[in-house]
């Protein structure tokens, strides 16, 4: 009689590693009107205006306003020019390439803030215009708050910025107090 052998199993180990994040951007808004303008669709929102990037290995971006314009590839779809949810607009703002914002503006990204009258936002290459900013963050060294007051603020590249027509402070008034 043969006996029949049993072969030492291995075990194959599964990752415990969760795949890197896919971009998410969220949009929030009330579309009131889509156009066709070459190979660019125009988008235009009014009201509290949302949108929310996040690419792996970074801080999240966000993007607040009271009114908006975002420009995307034309053969994307549609949201129709009708007021829209947030899982409506979602696939809409995946394709936004840049945005217009309008009124009561702020940016966040990490530990910066920037609060503005308009900002241009061009997403293909992390640049953009904020117009009457103010610019917070830290200073690390001294453990103690910035802001950055300017006309115009541009940014050239994500935490890198030149500015024009500025006042420096520590204090978050515009016209700085001190003891």
């Amino acid at each position: 009689p043969s006996k029949a052998r049993s072969r030492p199993t291995s075990k194959v180990a599964k990752s415990t590693v969760p795949p890197p994040p896919t971009p998410q951007v969220m949009a929030t808004g009330n579309i009131i009107t889509e156009r066709v303008i070459g190979d660019q669709r125009v988008t235009v929102a009014k009201g509290e205006f949302f949108l929310f990037r996040q690419l792996p290995g970074h801080n999240a971006l966000e993007l607040r306003a009271n009114n908006a314009v975002m420009f995307s590839p034309a053969g994307h779809g549609s949201a129709g020019g009708k007021q829209v949810s947030t899982a409506e607009t979602a696939p809409i703002a995946r394709k936004v390439q840049g945005v217009y914002l309008d009124g009561d503006v702020t940016v966040t990204y990490g530990d910066q803030t920037l609060h503005a009258d308009e900002v241009y936002y061009d997403f293909t290459t992390n640049r953009a215009i904020l117009l009457n900013a103010v610019l917070s963050s830290q200073d690390i060294q001294a453990k103690s708050p910035l802001y950055l007051r300017a006309r115009e603020i541009i940014q050239l590249a994500q935490g890198q910025f030149e500015a024009k027509s500025v006042k420096l402070s520590t204090d978050e008034f515009y016209q700085p107090h001190y003891y």
